[in-house]
């Protein structure tokens, strides 16, 4: 089981890797406020979902 967990999660980082080098985005300042703050404290793949969510427009199924 352990190992099945593992290359999962090495399969979803390539996955996430190879999707984000196709979906290039411009950088963009980030905006000031609490929601923001609280957006930063995120964990990284949490940060990820949010903006290929809400910045690029993509539907929920698609970010998942």
């Amino acid at each position: 089981m352990a190992f099945n967990v593992a290359r999962r999660k090495r399969r979803r980082r390539s996955f996430e890797a190879t999707f984000a080098s196709r979906h290039r985005v411009e950088p963009v300042p980030g905006p000031a406020g609490e929601l923001w703050q609280l957006v930063r404290e995120l964990p990284e793949r949490q940060r990820v979902a949010s903006a290929f969510r809400h910045m690029a427009g993509m539907t929920e199924a698609e970010v998942g």
